[in-house]
């Protein structure tokens, strides 16, 4: 399962790299008797953002997520973008101390259906601690396909803010979400 997972996020990060070679941004207008395509640098097409989220009572139960991203708008319609996630969860309600690391990485494409509106597909995978017993743990490796869409708006020249809905529809035998079970996730992009 795992080699089929990194094989689709190879071949979907080749598909997202090839789009770049061909897309031009605007057609410049500086010289009326042509009509030249004047190519954005792709540097001017980056963004960095992600979220970071604190949950919990910080007494016997606490979760921190921090997860950064780096993405391209591609086109004007087209974003895509990769991340990795870090989560830490302490949780001392009950008779097993928990004490998890868990980490993973993503890679997403996001499309404009209308102003403001996007639709979302994302492949990936996360690493996490799975406790068994009260003193064993070990390492599980669980697959997602996230589907579902998003709300983006600019807060500036250079940075918006996002909220998605997503549904995981792969729904391996060890994901923690239910089939039908949204996750709601706000985020924000900076232009490089």
């Amino acid at each position: 399962m795992k080699i089929i997972f990194i094989s689709i996020l190879f071949f979907a990060f080749n598909i997202v790299t090839a789009q770049v070679a061909y897309q031009f941004d605007s057609i410049s207008n500086s010289k009326p008797a042509t009509n030249t395509v004047q190519k954005k640098p792709f540097k001017d097409k980056l963004y960095t953002g992600g979220n970071i989220g604190l949950s919990g009572n910080f007494s016997d139960y606490l979760s921190i997520r921090v997860s950064p991203l780096l993405g391209a708008k591609l086109t004007p319609k087209f974003y895509a973008g990769l991340g990795i996630e870090y989560i830490y969860t302490m949780d001392d309600r009950y008779d097993m101390n928990v004490n998890a690391h868990d980490y993973g990485a993503r890679l997403f494409g996001q499309y404009d259906l209308i102003k403001k509106i996007f639709a979302h597909a994302e492949l990936a995978g996360y690493n996490y601690d799975s406790y068994y017993t009260i003193s064993s743990s070990d390492r599980i490796f669980v697959p997602y396909i996230w589907l579902g869409g998003g709300y983006r708006t600019m807060i500036s020249k250079r940075s918006f803010f996002s909220v998605r809905v997503l549904f995981d529809v792969l729904q391996d035998d060890n994901s923690p979400y239910k089939s039908g079970e949204p996750q709601i996730s706000v985020g924000f992009g900076v232009g490089l």
